[in-house]
């Protein structure tokens, strides 16, 4: 395992060295930006920002689907200072306006058709911050050229929800330096340079979804990003692109689409997690030609801990400037470079390492002795749905502010597209399906909304505990596949 201690200082990010400037950054249906164009794009945005009364180290929210603009308004953030808080555009109003004013977040930039910023919130749009233009010559390229990233690099970068057990999800707070540290290990282990183009498929609101951004700046490659609302099938065909990073159920979709597949198999390398990984899966896309390399990671870790390699495509292997331990309960334990500095509590940020510095990620599995891992599952409750963490106490607490439920209990189904789904048991006067997903439909994400509401059993227990939470699961699986086999 590469030791922490020879850390490369990150040169691209902050020095933009004149001979990196003229290559291509950001690959749109437009054409290609080279560094130096969305440099100066990053420019005048950082400018509007400021005239708005943005100041260093000022939180901002972004609420847009992925589009080149978005890339640049991260870099214009960054230039101005501040600190990028992506959004999901599938959030509810009342859940973005909670968790900003949770992390003192008082503006957002909105691209005006994904989603919807609450009235309280401050709203910039995006179009009047970020203009990018046809790109430029840049024949007389100045060799003192600006930073694109002003340092130092240990200063705030990024704070990027992810799902907590409960309402609120965890705000984490990253540096530029632990987000570099992740880019450089990920490099390290699969090259991605001048030539290479990464494909943005992941929300640019996950830190999956973002970490290309970091992979192109820290080893010279450029990102690919179509127009907002593409689907990725059409995304594939687009660009002629060399990686990609998927969740399973987006390779599930992509294997059973033959012209896509034949393109991902044209790539170097398509990495897949945010999730189990189903090994018939990898063997599946594998047989088809598609690079396919499963990773372990977390948010907290700004993306990848762990890495496949061709010569065993389902064990990620442990990747530089990252340690990786098993706790004598199985639990994985982490630590490094790439490690956040905490989650955003108010005024405050808890930090998230134990005093020994490691990082306990509540999921369970193995690490042999060339630090290749197997992922087990899950300490907790928590799930994965299409690539998003679900918890079933979130839905299970608003479920329990609808009127007349007495008790619920989410467990998750198997399901063959999204891996799982959530399924609810209800202890209610009067089980109105309707009613309850439209009572949900304002307080939770689109994925957490339960695909079914079945009856309490009359003769459960409350269902507090792992072992009654298993019985719930065989439960829902047994009525649910007596109704499927009742349609038959």
């Amino acid at each position: 395992m590469t030791a922490m201690r020879s850390f490369p200082r990150p040169r691209l990010l902050f020095d933009c060295p004149p001979e990196v400037l003229g290559r291509a950054f950001l690959i749109t249906a437009r054409g290609s930006f080279t560094l130096e164009d969305c440099r100066l794009s990053a420019e005048r945005a950082a400018r509007v920002l400021a005239e708005a009364g943005v100041r260093p180290s000022e939180r901002v929210a972004i609420l847009a689907a992925g589009a080149p603009e978005v890339v640049v308004l991260f870099l214009a953030l960054w230039r101005a200072r501040a600190v990028a808080v992506p959004v999901s555009p599938r959030w509810p109003p009342r859940q973005i306006e909670a968790h900003l004013r949770a992390i003192g977040c008082p503006l957002l930039v909105w691209d005006g058709v994904h989603g919807e910023p609450s009235r309280s919130v401050r709203t910039l749009p995006l179009g009047e911050v970020v203009t990018l233009d046809a790109p430029a010559a840049h024949p007389n390229r100045r060799i003192d050229s600006p930073p694109l990233i002003p340092g130092p690099w240990p200063r705030d970068a990024t704070v990027i929800f992810t799902s907590g057990s409960e309402g609120l999800h965890k705000a984490v707070l990253h540096s530029f330096g632990a987000h570099y540290a992740n880019a450089a290990g990920a490099n390290a282990r699969l090259p991605f340079g001048c030539g290479d183009a990464w494909l943005l498929a992941l929300p640019l609101d996950r830190v999956g979804g973002l970490a290309p951004i970091f992979r192109a700046l820290a080893g010279g490659g450029a990102v690919a990003c179509g127009p907002a609302g593409t689907q990725l099938d059409a995304l594939i065909e687009m660009f002629a692109a060399t990686h990609l990073s998927l969740v399973p159920t987006q390779l599930l979709r992509l294997c059973a689409n033959p012209p896509a597949a034949a393109r991902l198999a044209a790539m170097k390398a398509v990495l897949v997690g945010g999730g189990a990984v189903p090994p018939a899966l990898l063997a599946e896309a594998r047989a088809r030609g598609i690079p396919a390399l499963a990773t372990y990671g977390s948010t907290e870790m700004a993306s990848q801990i762990a890495t496949a390699d061709p010569s065993a495509p389902d064990r990620p292997r442990v990747l530089p400037y990252r340690r990786l331990a098993i706790a004598p309960d199985g639990e994985i334990l982490v630590r490094g470079l790439p490690l956040c500095r905490g989650y955003v509590r108010g005024a405050r940020v808890a930090p998230v390492r134990a005093p020994d510095g490691w990082f306990a990620t509540g999921d369970l599995g193995a690490v042999d002795a060339d630090g290749r891992c197997t992922i087990a599952g899950r300490k907790d409750a928590m799930f994965i749905s299409g690539g998003e963490n679900v918890h079933p106490q979130e839905i299970e607490q608003a479920l329990m502010e609808a009127p007349g439920v007495a008790r619920a209990l989410v467990v998750p189904l198997a399901d063959p597209e999204f891996g799982h789904r959530p399924v609810a048991f209800v202890a209610a006067e009067r089980l109105d399906e309707s009613a309850l997903r439209e009572f949900l439909a304002p307080r939770l994400a689109r994925w957490k909304i339960p695909r079914r509401f079945l009856p309490w059993p009359v003769d459960a227990g409350p269902g507090d505990d792992k072992a009654a939470r298993a019985e719930f699961a065989r439960r829902a699986a047994a009525i649910l596949a007596c109704e499927d086999a009742g349609r038959a």
